[in-house]
């Protein structure tokens, strides 16, 4: 059983807001199908940290949430800036107990498991509107360090949110202190994140740091291929 991630699939049945025209993207779903296909099978999980589906409602486009849901393994989703369908976990299992088959998963103040690995995390903090989303920067970092601590001790934690906590801006490094302060406290060795993408994938940070190694994981950084995580 293998531990998969990658993040923003913007899934959509609407042809309008398909990502195709974006430099990378053209065909991205069919790619996407096709390469998850290809690696992933019933007996593993995957994480994917935000930017889910383009939809307001998941009534709006059932149909990009029935396409994610016929791909094989459990799928452990996090919220994105984009998924304005989300709503509170409860409901969202709520709203798919009539189709366990999709094994949706949704992480919010809470972890999951896979083997020796306890997998965390949070939609993140937005480093590039900081100053003016202050209270839902700390309503974040407060749902990652209540994930962690929903957390088996005893396991290694594996940490997955959509907002990279860390980014080059100027040629320097910036980063969310009050989320690298949590991932350095509890000794998480791994972080990985999505949201960047195109010309902007230039800020990322793929390295090691303070003891934690980030990674982007978003959908056209590797090429709508799942990334092995374990």
């Amino acid at each position: 059983m293998s531990l998969y991630t990658i993040a923003d699939l913007h899934l959509t049945s609407f042809p309008e807001k398909r990502m195709d025209n974006f430099s990378g993207w053209e065909n991205y779903i069919e790619r996407l199908i096709a390469n998850w296909g290809d690696i992933v099978t019933s007996d593993d999980t995957v994480v994917i940290p935000g930017d889910i589906a383009w939809a307001l409602k998941v009534s709006d486009d059932f149909s990009a949430f029935q396409l994610l849901g016929d791909l094989p393994g459990r799928k452990i989703l996090i919220k994105g800036n984009h998924d304005l369908w989300w709503n509170r976990s409860g409901r969202l299992y709520k709203t798919f107990a009539e189709f366990p088959s999709f094994s949706l998963n949704f992480l919010q103040n809470s972890s999951f498991e896979h083997e020796d690995f306890a997998i965390c995390g949070c939609t993140g903090v937005d480093l590039t509107l900081q100053n003016q989303n202050e209270k839902i920067n700390a309503r974040n970092v407060l749902r990652l360090a209540r994930s962690i601590e929903t957390a088996d001790k005893n396991a290694k934690t594996i940490v997955f949110m959509h907002f990279p906590p860390i980014i080059y801006e100027n040629g320097s490094l910036i980063f969310a202190e009050d989320i690298l302060n949590i991932l350095t406290k509890n000794n998480v060795s791994d972080c990985y994140y999505g949201h960047l993408h195109g010309d902007d994938i230039k800020y990322s940070y793929n390295g090691e740091y303070n003891g934690v190694k980030f990674h982007l994981i978003s959908a056209d950084f590797v090429q709508f291929k799942p990334v092995l995580v374990v």
